[in-house]
């Protein structure tokens, strides 16, 4: 009950203007969720980086980067796969990586796999994701942000919001992390701009029935999304 408290009053807070985002000169679409645990997030970050870069768009990722070695702001380049120090902040720096390339330790193992989707971008690294992007911006050509994790980021204004849910665990009740899987109250859906539903296989009447009362209740698009092995790759080689 306290985390739930504490959820809607930074809601709420947020709501009322009272706790402002930061604005980005670019465009920002976020992938995120209001679960604990997988629900897709990664592979669909994946797919919007090929997707958008085959159209020829200058990508940037911007990630917390969970359980990694370094707590220093950390820009990579995909085209070297080395941190860029970026101009005019001190804290943005190369993180032990001088001569060879970054490890999961250094930026985690979630953006080691988005760093290794990215051809031609750019991946920042860092708490405050307002700050990491304005770095970027200084420091490479951007086009668009991709904000991984960043339902509950916020301090980051962004564009599009796509939510994910996994309607396996899918609780029938409001009640938060531990009593159920939720991070974030339901009630956070309605500023989604696209819910995908995902690990619906094994449940297909329960993923019916959600379906329907999100689009009834919100009124956005809600589509479905599975998973497909298209082959194995070794993280630190490439």
């Amino acid at each position: 009950m306290v985390h739930l408290a504490v959820v809607y009053v930074r809601n709420r807070l947020f709501d009322a203007g009272i706790l402002r985002p930061h604005r980005l000169p670019r465009p920002v679409v976020s992938v995120g969720n209001v679960q604990i645990g997988g629900t897709g997030k990664t592979p669909l970050v994946r797919e919007l980086i090929r997707l958008l870069e085959d159209r020829g768009y200058r990508v940037a990722v911007l990630t917390r980067g969970y359980r990694r070695r370094s707590r220093e702001p950390l820009i990579v380049k995909a085209a070297d796969n080395r941190p860029a120090p970026a101009p005019g902040d001190e804290r943005l720096s190369e993180g032990g990586a001088k001569g060879g390339k970054i490890s999961p330790e250094q930026i985690g193992d979630e953006p080691t796999l988005l760093l290794s989707a990215l051809r031609r971008g750019v991946l920042g690294v860092g708490r405050q994701r307002h700050k990491v992007g304005a770095a970027v911006l200084g420091a490479a050509e951007v086009d668009l942000f991709l904000l991984d994790d960043g339902f509950q980021h916020r301090r980051l204004h962004r564009d599009v919001d796509i939510c994910l849910i996994d309607v396996s665990r899918w609780p029938g009740h409001p009640f938060l992390f531990p009593l159920s899987s939720l991070r974030d109250a339901r009630s956070s859906l309605r500023r989604a701009h696209v819910i995908i539903l995902t690990k619906y296989e094994q449940c297909s009447g329960r993923a019916d029935a959600l379906e329907a009362s999100l689009r009834r209740r919100y009124r956005i698009p809600v589509l479905r999304g599975g998973y497909q092995v298209v082959g194995w790759e070794r993280l630190i080689s490439g």
